[in-house]
């Protein structure tokens, strides 16, 4: 009998052990899945948009067929947050199998974060707050607009006009200060040098906070953008972007142009950063000494993925994929999936592109062969999901 006790403390205690590590560290099962539509609409004055969204995995085979009017990428943790209502006005959470594992109940919501919390809006007071896996509120609604929490552990929330950063138990870490309204905030998520982009309601310039809310890089610049990964940030100063460091200081003067989304594009794991030519408004690519390692000269151009392969527009609806010296790496042509992913290849090795000869999107491998055929009206990336 006493042996019988010692080990149900034991298992007890591996239980709580283990229940309290992070989604980062569990040790399970990683599958690979994407979301893809086969239906389109209308929004608004002729604007057309994916409805009809379900989910493959990366043999292409359905795990939940087209059945939502909308729905948003896998979480880590193996939520998704969907919604059948054409208004965009009740929202809930599915596993896996398309189980509703939350129902649908929310005036507006976002997926999960890494820290098991996502942000929703509460259909009877509409203000937000944050809920656990099982739907239970952690952080109680009283938000008049909320963001998701970011990597660093701080979330961006609004309240009396002004956006501040809360942490995970709902206290203010930084009590709001920053503008915007409830729709766009002036103040971005840590990066993981632990700055955050902050638009200064004073001066209206950008500048760079530290958790604690001081200014560590005071408000100078006309826009900015969050540091990357690889410690740079571009900045914008009479209409020009460079680069600058953790101290502020320039490491690439201001130069280039206006690239979308706004500023100059963020280094990627190979040392290249996209870039416009003010001169030519072509795209390009330079070092972290501002050189061009490849001349300007597409019409629109996307970062390099963790794979060294940038998908690039030499001319009006000529897409191609080049590696880090710009050459071409295969003479098949592609349409990008859509202008924000790029044709991005996923950590899985598979990129969403679309056929010119159909229009319809599909998943090819790192040769340029399609591995997954193009028959979708709209495919995303592959996210990790485990399980």
């Amino acid at each position: 009998m006493k042996k019988l006790l010692f080990y149900i403390l034991i298992l007890s205690s591996l239980i709580s052990v283990f229940g309290c590590v992070s989604l980062k560290d569990r040790k399970k099962e990683v599958v690979y899945i994407a979301r893809v539509s086969n239906d389109s609409g209308l929004l608004g004055d002729d604007v057309v948009i994916a409805t009809n969204f379900g989910y493959i995995d990366d043999k292409g085979n359905y795990i939940i067929e087209p059945q939502f009017y909308f729905a948003e990428d896998f979480s880590r943790n193996g939520l998704a947050l969907v919604c059948n209502e054409k208004n965009y006005s009740i929202w809930g959470y599915i596993d896996i199998t398309g189980t509703y594992v939350i129902a649908p109940q929310f005036a507006w919501a976002r997926s999960f974060s890494d820290n098991g919390l996502a942000c929703v809006e509460d259909p009877v007071s509409d203000l937000y707050g944050y809920i656990d896996e099982k739907g239970d509120y952690v952080i109680e609604p009283q938000f008049d607009n909320a963001k998701s929490f970011s990597d660093y552990g701080l979330a961006r929330v609004y309240k009396n006009d002004l956006w501040g950063y809360i942490d995970e138990t709902g206290e203010f870490v930084i009590e709001p200060q920053f503008g915007g309204d409830d729709f766009t905030s002036y103040c971005e998520d840590f990066s993981p040098n632990g700055l955050a982009c902050v638009k200064d309601p004073k001066n209206h310039y950008y500048g760079y906070i530290d958790e604690k809310g001081d200014y560590v890089i005071k408000p100078q610049f006309d826009k900015a953008r969050s540091f990357s990964d690889y410690g740079l940030a571009s900045v914008c100063k009479n209409d020009l972007w460079g680069y600058i460091d953790e101290t502020g200081e320039f490491v690439i003067e201001p130069q280039f142009g206006y690239d979308y989304p706004e500023g100059s594009g963020d280094f990627s794991p190979n040392g290249l950063a996209c870039v416009v030519d003010p001169q030519n408004d072509n795209y390009g690519y330079i070092d972290k000494t501002g050189d061009y390692v490849v001349e300007p000269q597409f019409e629109y151009a996307w970062d390099f993925s963790e794979y060294g392969l940038a998908l690039v527009e030499k001319t009006a609806d000529s897409f191609y994929y080049i590696d880090r010296n710009g050459n071409e790496v295969n003479a098949m042509q592609y349409w990008p999936s859509d202008i924000f992913s790029g044709g991005d290849f996923a950590v899985n090795g598979l990129a969403a592109v679309r056929s010119p000869d159909n229009g319809y999107a599909g998943y090819i491998d790192e040769t340029g062969e399609f591995v997954i055929d193009p028959q979708f009206r709209s495919a995303d990336k592959f996210v990790e999901v485990y399980k």
